[in-house]
């Protein structure tokens, strides 16, 4: 037995298909028996692999009419962001929270749905001064201007526009 491929990595939650190649050709994939090492990593049916947690894992490919016939795959499954997304493209703020609010609470959501993975939240460039920022994702009008706040998690990021206005709050008349 031959595997398509003899080795790889694989994201949580993700699935791969490798195929078992046979000498002589006539031995039918029916007569192929699939198997993880570990269940808790991944698991394998007909050759679809599916990851289950971090970790490493053996996919064996044995012939079931001998199985010291067989082959593997050796198995790395990781436990990374892919994407991530903020809840909202652009947000606009008002510092007198006439018209708009002057706070925004943004999230944001990443794939796979990691547990425990920290969301680092940054101000881009030079737009400290415009919005304050705290770690949980809650911006506070500052002073009317622009700001781009960026959300990322193990080299995964999104943007969101943040603009900030000052809406009036009065009318006073000259006489």
């Amino acid at each position: 037995i031959t595997l398509s491929e003899t080795s790889g990595t694989l994201n949580v939650e993700e699935s791969k298909a490798i195929t078992a190649k046979t000498e002589p050709n006539s031995v039918d994939q029916n007569e192929i028996k699939w198997q993880s090492s570990d269940t808790k990593v991944a698991t394998v049916e007909n050759g679809k692999i599916t990851a289950v947690a971090s970790g490493n894992a053996t996919i064996i490919a044995k012939y079931i009419k001998d199985e010291s016939i067989k082959a593997e795959y050796k198995l790395t499954v990781v436990n990374k962001v892919t994407s991530i997304k903020i809840n909202k493209n652009s947000v606009t703020l008002d510092i007198s929270g006439k018209k708009y609010s002057n706070t925004e609470n943004l999230t944001a959501n990443i794939t796979p749905d990691i547990k425990n993975k920290n969301v680092m939240w940054t101000i881009k460039g030079t737009d400290e001064k415009v919005v304050k920022l705290e770690q949980s994702g809650k911006i506070s009008a500052l002073k009317n201007g622009t700001a781009t706040i960026v959300a990322s998690c193990d080299g995964a990021s999104d943007e969101c526009t943040v603009k900030v206005i000052t809406s009036p709050t009065g009318i006073k008349l000259n006489k």
